[in-house]
């Protein structure tokens, strides 16, 4: 988000077979790390960003975010891919900071505050 708009999104299908929901939501955080901090250097070249400043990216997943923040390997998660593990080290650097948003049960309220932060209204 910049000045109230939405800047980067993307929706794709994974290429990797995940086993778990937390997984499949690592591996889309990892992506999401990579286009963050490559903003993150386009914006700071523009002089919108400090470069001592932290990326903010919100995630639903628990899972995910316990897996970022703990470096140890378990039983569990040992086959991740290691190129997914990116989000780990920008954590640790202090690069990012991963910011839990809880939506509960409801997809629709969940949807209606996705679209309000990208700029969408509903009619």
């Amino acid at each position: 988000m910049m000045n109230g708009g939405c800047i980067s999104w993307r929706s794709k299908k994974q290429r990797t077979v995940a086993l778990s929901s937390t997984e499949a939501e690592y591996m889309a955080l990892s992506e999401a790390t990579q286009e963050a901090v490559w903003l993150k250097v386009f914006l700071c070249e523009l002089g919108e960003m400090a470069n001592d400043e932290a990326v903010k990216i919100y995630e639903d997943n628990q899972g995910s975010i316990a897996l970022a923040k703990n470096p140890e390997f378990h039983k569990r998660t040992k086959h991740i891919d290691i190129r997914y593990h990116f989000v780990r080290e920008k954590v640790e650097d202090g690069q990012v900071v991963l910011h839990s948003v809880c939506f509960g049960t409801s997809s629709e309220s969940k949807h209606r505050w996705l679209s309000s932060r990208v700029g969408v209204l509903a009619r």
